[in-house]
């Protein structure tokens, strides 16, 4: 599984996911160490995840994090999960 955020969300479905025995790679450029997690960059865990979770807030440094560029570096094709929220599709709040 690989976590692109290691924030407190992150953390919890780090632990849940060690748990079920799967190997947990996080890319945050704000940790620099975390237990039980293996810390890569967002290219190694594009290339080595089966899942991806992400896990990270809306700004100018994550916006468009994940596009056409980070599904061309995947070898697999892994089911992706955002839970990071952001501005609407809509426009709406």
């Amino acid at each position: 599984m690989g976590l692109v955020g290691c924030g407190k969300i992150g953390m919890e479905v780090a632990k849940m996911a060690s748990a079920l025995g799967m190997q947990v790679l996080a890319f945050d450029p704000y940790i620099q160490k975390a237990e039980g997690i293996r810390l890569v960059d967002l290219d190694t865990l594009l290339k080595e995840s089966d899942l991806i979770s992400i896990h990270c807030p809306l700004n100018e440094s994550t916006r468009h994090l994940i596009g056409e560029k980070a599904f061309h570096q995947m070898q697999k094709r892994p089911l992706i999960v955002n839970t990071s929220r952001g501005r609407s599709l809509m426009g709406r709040p």
